[in-house]
């Protein structure tokens, strides 16, 4: 009976010692900062003060789930850190469904993507839509290491990019003269391509077409 009791008493300590080491690991789980643990995912987009998106260090949406966004006009950045801890790196997942000839998701002003920032824009139309650009009337400018990539369902059928009137939208990637700025990245990719642009490319920045046809590009 003796030796029984003992054995008990001994699992009785090693059960508790484990439930002990057990809450150690979760109270350090919860006090590890974010920037020691893996980047978090979110399913919805910051709100954009003034049209600036400002961005932690985290994945928002997934390539099989992006999110969904509504049409918006004027002038968009995307920006990395909260003003205190800046943020590392992000990337975001966009689509953009069309319901009528001619939708946009961005129109009607500049968009600016400013640090490492990886940006992926798919744009789709409902049954019958082959009208749906993700720019519209846009001056664009990415830069310090900022990559953006657009790409079309097979039913869209119109450029991605459009510039209205015979006038020439900008595309600025990376900094003139600057030491510091890497540069931009666009990339479309089956995407129906972009009209009347003027490109200015700085850094290591490039553009590059996979399966897209580019017209009306001046450097």
């Amino acid at each position: 009976m003796i030796a029984n009791v003992n054995i008990k008493g001994r699992q009785t300590k090693l059960l508790a010692a484990i439930a002990v080491l057990a809450m150690v690991v979760c109270a350090l789980a919860i006090a590890m900062p974010a920037s020691e643990s893996e980047a978090a995912t979110e399913t919805k987009l910051p709100s954009a003060e003034r049209g600036v998106y400002t961005l932690t260090e985290s994945t928002y949406g997934s390539s099989a789930a992006p999110i969904e966004m509504t049409a918006q006009k004027g002038d968009i950045s995307f920006v990395l850190g909260d003003g205190t801890d800046d943020a590392k790196a992000s990337t975001v997942y966009l689509t953009f469904n069309g319901t009528d000839d001619g939708d946009n998701l961005f129109s009607t002003g500049t968009l600016t993507v400013d640090g490492a920032i990886t940006i992926y824009i798919s744009t789709t139309g409902d049954e019958g839509i082959k009208t749906v650009r993700a720019l519209y009337d846009m001056d664009v400018t990415l830069k310090n290491g900022a990559t953006v990539e657009i790409t079309s369902a097979e039913s869209i059928q119109c450029q991605s990019w459009w510039n209205e009137n015979s006038t020439y939208g900008t595309l600025i990637l990376g900094t003139k003269d600057s030491t510091t700025d890497v540069g931009g990245h666009l990339i479309l990719n089956s995407a129906g391509g972009f009209s009347g642009v003027k490109a200015s490319l700085y850094g290591q920045s490039s553009v590059e077409a996979k399966n897209t046809e580019v017209a009306a590009m001046n450097f």
